[in-house]
């Protein structure tokens, strides 16, 4: 209740992996599982099954916007392959959210061609043009990420033009820091135990990054920021684990249902 009643982004608010699988665990248990024994009676006064519900609801919107974000970016980066599959992970974030807003116990991404075909057979026509990725990206990414935000934005209303979503967006150094040896550039992160060569252009684009104080880690600087060179480094960075991306706020969905209007 607390967390949904908070503007924090949900990514990493239920702390270590061993937090979230009890997270699922509360949803399965709100909407009942088949266990041995008398089942498990919530106290009076709160609604478990409404918190699990919103709680999924909550963190699809929120998976939703930062897929379209990177579908956005991977268009202007030239990457074409890229920006398809995140279109397709946008809906198919958007659909779980729809789902499970219709009081439908959530079941994971797996199951969603399942539930769509047999418990929401409306929501299998909007799904329809995103089962399979185009053939050819690099001719058909343009129209088929165009087609992605339309259908996202028409299950739940939201903002998902790139200049929208890169005001409240910013890349997060982790622990990157560049290194020079003899003419020899290296992107070293102790965190990763790993260290990658650059050439000329990405040290120089490094560089600029890191001026701004993004050096340090955790240290921040926005996506909207970023010129062509950086954005292409940084979409890179980020697709290996290196960059983080830290949103400002999350997704208020309190008093929102599907087919509602709200700002990403």
């Amino acid at each position: 209740e607390a967390a949904l009643a908070g503007i924090r982004p949900f990514v990493g608010a239920f702390g270590d992996v061993d937090h979230e699988d009890e997270l699922k665990l509360m949803h399965r248990m709100a909407f009942g599982i088949v266990i041995d024994g008398d089942g498990l009676k919530p106290c009076p006064g709160r609604d478990y099954r409404t918190v699990a519900s919103r709680l999924v609801v909550r963190e699809y919107a929120e998976r939703m916007r930062c897929s379209a974000l990177l579908a956005q970016l991977a268009l202007r980066a030239d990457r074409p392959l890229a920006a398809v599959i995140n279109a397709r992970l946008a809906v198919e974030e958007a659909l779980n959210a729809t789902v499970t807003d219709r009081g439908l116990p959530f079941t994971g991404d797996k199951w969603l061609s399942e539930r769509l075909a047999n418990q929401a057979s409306d929501l299998a026509a909007t799904y329809a043009p995103f089962r399979q990725l185009p053939e050819n990206p690099a001719r058909d990414a343009v129209r088929f990420v165009e087609a992605a935000l339309v259908a996202c934005t028409e299950m739940w209303g939201f903002d998902l033009s790139i200049g929208e979503l890169a005001e409240v967006a910013s890349w997060r150094n982790t622990d990157l820091q560049v290194l020079g040896i003899g003419d020899d550039r290296l992107l070293v992160s102790a965190r990763a135990g790993a260290l990658w060569s650059l050439d000329e252009s990405e040290a120089e684009t490094w560089q600029r990054l890191v001026s701004t104080g993004a050096a340090e880690p955790d240290a921040l600087f926005g996506v909207g920021e970023c010129d062509p060179e950086a954005l292409t480094l940084c979409l890179h960075l980020h697709e290996n684990g290196l960059l983080g991306l830290r949103w400002t706020h999350g997704v208020q969905i309190e008093g929102l249902n599907a087919k509602g209007s709200v700002k990403a």
